[in-house]
């Protein structure tokens, strides 16, 4: 093994490490924002949690983008974990979370696709338009199993989705496939869920399928083309 490869694999066991640490700081912090207590996060949970922030530390540092982009991924993947957790443990998306970061979303995805020379920026308005408003006619449909809660959350995905399109069209076809991926996923989760636990509610927080699907692409998004 040479040199080069020693230093590689050593900073990618850096790299992992530090987001296992990151990822058990983030559960703490959802700990803190549960307003029923604490123990509503399950030590299973809390492990699973920081094993999903490693992964996601270790994509993010192999992926081909920019440092700015691979902050703003990093960043966006601490929001939809905190928000997944809280949602798993009380059946809501913590507005203290998640309006903050959507603002922030806008205001830095702009600036990404100001710096990008094939960005659009009509592609962060379709993203985060497209999105939201599909969430929200579900909402208006039946609000009593989509709050608004998950609403807020798609429009911070589709701005997240939309600041790593390069055009309206590519946008259009991402949420498409976000959707997608958060009905499976959420099918998985609910089924899971009554088939490990007899007699357990019909309630299943969907911000944890939706936050996994929206932010998968988003990292997939630039090998995306239109």
């Amino acid at each position: 093994m040479t040199g080069a490869m020693v230093v590689d694999v050593a900073s990618a066991v850096g790299v992992a490490v530090v987001g296992a640490l990151g990822g058990h700081g983030l559960t703490r912090l959802a700990a803190r924002l549960t307003i029923s207590a604490p123990a509503a996060i399950s030590p299973l949970r809390r492990w699973l949690a920081s094993a999903t922030a490693s992964a996601a530390a270790l994509t993010i540092w192999l992926a081909p983008m920019g440092a700015g982009e691979k902050v703003a991924l990093a960043a966006s993947f601490a929001v939809v974990l905190v928000v997944s957790l809280v949602d798993l443990a009380e059946f809501r998306i913590p507005d203290i979370v998640i309006i903050p970061s959507s603002v922030v979303a806008a205001v830095v995805g702009a600036w990404i696709l100001a710096a990008r020379p094939d960005g659009s920026p009509a592609a962060l308005a379709v993203g985060a338009g497209v999105f939201s408003l599909i969430f929200l006619a579900l909402h208006a449909w039946r609000p009593e199993a989509l709050g608004l809660g998950d609403v807020k959350l798609a429009l911070f995905l589709g701005l997240l989705i939309g600041a790593r399109a390069d055009a309206p069209a590519t946008a259009v076809i991402l949420v498409g496939g976000a959707l997608l991926g958060a009905a499976s996923l959420g099918i998985v989760h609910a089924a899971a869920r009554v088939r490990g636990v007899p007699g357990a509610a019909t309630r299943i927080p969907f911000g944890p399928s939706l936050s996994a699907a929206g932010w998968l692409t988003a990292m997939l998004a630039p090998t995306v083309s239109w």
